[in-house]
């Protein structure tokens, strides 16, 4: 009688659930990495070949408080409010209009922030 080999296989079987759990793994790691690696070099290639953004100076008030701020034009409501102003009360959930977590007052009415 053989022993197992050390991974857990027995032998003389073809493909195991381990093995073959092991090499998708392997597989979705590597192309994740080379994924990235590839829309990094796409992406800076892109921005290399774009305009330079264009900065506007604007006055934002948030609960009666005015924000003087200087903004690229492609920023969202969200991204002003938490990465630049810090107030981190509303959210960012999908990012595409969709789940309403990014909702925000303006005006007496909810819009969406993102």
């Amino acid at each position: 009688m053989q022993k197992d080999k050390p991974n857990g296989d027995k032998p003389g079987k073809g493909v195991t659930r381990r093995g073959f759990l092991t090499g998708m793994g392997t597989a979705v790691v590597s192309s994740a990495v080379l994924g990235k690696a590839l829309t990094s070099t796409a992406e800076a290639e892109t921005l290399r070949a774009a305009k330079p953004v264009a900065l506007e100076d604007i006055t934002l008030y948030v609960n009666g408080k005015p924000y003087q701020l200087t903004v690229e034009p492609r920023w969202t409501l969200v991204e002003v409010l938490r990465d630049h102003l810090g107030l981190t009360g509303t959210k960012i959930g999908c990012n595409a209009g969709e789940c309403g977590a990014c909702t925000v007052i303006v005006e007496g009415k909810a819009v969406l922030g993102c």
